[in-house]
Order: structure tokens, then C-alpha cells, then sequence
């Protein structure tokens, strides 16, 4: 037997379909802002340019972890 990889049906409903997506109150609005939707034990991120694009799905501690980081400079690139 032989599995080939599926291909996305365009007519499948998407995860970000159905989902309460919110940005953050500091988006300026200059169309590079990130979205979040809080559902169950998963929070889920997706950029609001593609909004049927692709979602990364984790937990609340990633997120948390990843917003800290994000806030004390840990993740910004050399200077």
C-alpha cells in the first residue's frame, strides 16, 4: 500500500473558519499584526494578511512564554 500526502481541499472549512480572532490593542493598523484566538486548551496564531492562511496552534504556557520573551527583548535580532 502507497500513502500519498493529501492535498488541502478548497472547499474544506479552514481552522481560522468559526473562530474568535482579536489583535492586540497596540496594532498600529500598518497591516503587520498578528492574530489570536483563545479556544479551549489551545491559543492560535495567525498573521492577519492571510487570514486563510496557515494557524500554529500551542498552549497557553508557549504562549505566555513566548509574549514574555517578546516583551523583555529576548527575542530581538542583533543590533
Amino acid at each position: 500500500m502507497t500513502l500519498e500526502p493529501l492535498a488541502p481541499r478548497p472547499d474544506a472549512p479552514s481552522l481560522a473558519d468559526g473562530l474568535n480572532w482579536v489583535k492586540s490593542s497596540h496594532s498600529g493598523g500598518g497591516g503587520n499584526c498578528v492574530e489570536v484566538a483563545a479556544v479551549d486548551h489551545l491559543r492560535y496564531i495567525r498573521d492577519s494578511k492571510d487570514p486563510h492562511g496557515p494557524v500554529l496552534a500551542v498552549t497557553p504556557e508557549a504562549f505566555t512564554d513566548f509574549l514574555t520573551a517578546a516583551a523583555t527583548g529576548k527575542l530581538d535580532g542583533p543590533e
